[in-house]
């Protein structure tokens, strides 16, 4: 899917959902199985963004696009 597709997929969730956050994010690219271990972050690495929207508060930030663990402007 296209970063811009996605970006505005975000969008479209966060509104059909107000009382949920919505975020996208990048993980970065992580060495796994899948790509043959041949990406640049380890799994450890490529955790820390999902875990840190997870454990965000409720009054944590929505409708953002995150490159690893950073807020980024769409």
């Amino acid at each position: 899917m296209s970063k811009v597709a996605l970006n505005a997929y975000t969008q479209v969730m966060a509104r059909r959902c107000p009382e949920m956050r919505i975020n996208c994010l990048h993980l970065g690219f992580v060495k796994t199985d899948i790509n043959w271990n041949i990406g640049v972050e380890t799994t450890k690495e490529g955790a820390r963004g999902p875990i840190m929207l997870v454990l965000l508060p409720a009054s944590g930030p929505s409708v953002h696009y995150f490159d690893k663990t950073t807020m980024v402007e769409f």
